[in-house]
């Protein structure tokens, strides 16, 4: 159903006019909804209504079956991601539009289709399909925001039944960690015993084809050159080895690009099990870890980068954190939306989050209350950044509500 609606997009095909109609979308969304020219709005989301239906459609299904075959490792197509975002910003744009009309109720339905959308790409087993639901699912929440700014019903509940967290980036961090071996179930045989010349000869043109598909290096030519030359790393890595405990005959009848590729292999495995192992605590629990082996390879890495480029292919831990980072985002609004049911209820702001009939959510990155305080009519919810990290990966609230007129007593 996505793959149907990217093929209806206006322009697909045409580059220069897609980018155009992209450039002219995000200016809308950066717009103020009063300064939001609805007519002109109006005309452009008509160019997407068969592609939004389509969109419906698919955030209408249960699941999301990508069809990837899993199993053949890197050698299979991704969804097209970028496509994806753009037809986001379609719907976070028709979303805005409906509530500067004052239409929540088709906000709201808007919304829940983005949603949906940012959940089925986190279930591509990718990581970067599962980003990219992380930074639609943000921006959904962005909208819920405005809703709520601009007078929309209280979003508490419908908060709640969100879950958390809003996408879970385990099976994809789970499938980066095996994908090598998926592609090449020779590495296996690899680790056990000598293999023949030709056998050795393929795996260092393996790990060439990876290293041309791992985008977060950019040395591909020194990648190259140093795989195309392995007896410059064969001392290095043949005494790491026996190092390791393997039996010295064994490793000298192995080829030369048999004890290369096991001893670039053997670090890189053991950097990206030492990041990914953290995914599996709760974030609070886990960022002081990351951070600890983050620090630690890089100390590692100024002594030993020059004998295998492959490490510089490890990804770090900040996914972790944008994915944590909607979960504040939807817990920051929920506790909003619990203060605003408080003063609907009351007429005043409760003194406290302790006091507050709806319970006020924790917040996932620190695993703390938000810090709260009010002054007349006006209150401050404040999640912290962590530790070391800049103002930008905080965030900071201040909430003017408007009291409900009350008739007079009797």
């Amino acid at each position: 159903m996505y793959y149907l609606a990217r093929q209806t997009m206006p322009h697909v095909q045409d580059l220069k006019q897609f980018q155009e109609k992209a450039e002219l979308i995000e200016e809308y969304i950066a717009m103020s909804l009063p300064e939001l020219p609805q007519q002109e709005v109006s005309a452009l989301l008509d160019n997407y209504s068969t592609m939004l239906q389509q969109i419906q459609i698919g955030a209408m299904r249960d699941d999301a079956d990508w069809g990837l075959p899993l199993s053949e490792g890197w050698k299979i197509s991704l969804p097209p991601v970028v496509n994806f975002r753009a037809m986001a910003k379609v719907l976070v744009l028709k979303a805005r539009l409906e509530i500067a009309q004052g239409q929540f109720d088709k906000a709201i339905r808007t919304l829940q289709v983005g949603f949906a959308v940012g959940r089925h790409l986190g279930k591509a087993n990718s990581l970067l399909a599962s980003l990219v639901g992380c930074s639609i699912n943000y921006l959904m929440l962005e909208r819920v925001r405005e809703l709520i700014q601009h007078g929309g019903p209280n979003m508490y509940w419908a908060l709640a039944g969100l879950k958390q967290p809003l996408i879970d980036l385990s099976m994809a961090v789970r499938y980066e960690r095996e994908f090598v071996m998926m592609s090449y179930p020779a590495f296996r045989k690899m680790m056990t015993r000598p293999i023949s010349q030709a056998e050795s000869d393929e795996l260092l043109r393996a790990l060439t084809e990876l290293q041309s598909l791992m985008r977060w290096s950019a040395d591909n030519t020194s990648w190259v050159e140093t795989l195309s030359q392995p007896d410059q790393y064969y001392g290095i890595a043949k005494e790491s080895m026996i190092q390791r405990g393997h039996d010295p005959a064994t490793v000298e009848a192995m080829p030369v690009g048999q004890v290369v590729t096991i001893y670039i292999w053997k670090d890189f495995v053991r950097w990206r099990d030492e990041m990914i192992k953290w995914f599996d605590l709760p974030y609070p629990q886990a960022r002081e870890g990351l951070n600890r082996t983050t620090q630690q390879f890089e100390d590692w890495l100024k002594t030993n980068d020059r004998h295998n480029p492959m490490l510089k292919s490890l990804p770090d831990g900040r996914s972790y954190f944008l994915q944590t980072r909607i979960d504040r985002l939807k817990a920051a609004l929920q506790t909003i939306e619990a203060i605003r049911a408080h003063a609907a209820v009351h007429g005043v702001l409760p003194r406290a989050l302790n006091e507050l009939e709806l319970p006020a959510q924790l917040d996932p990155i620190t695993g703390n209350a938000f810090e709260y305080s009010i002054e007349g009519d006006t209150f401050n919810l404040i999640g912290r950044p962590p530790q070391g990290e800049s103002a930008d990966n905080g965030i900071h609230y201040e909430v003017r509500v408007v009291m409900p007129a009350r008739p007079p007593a009797d």
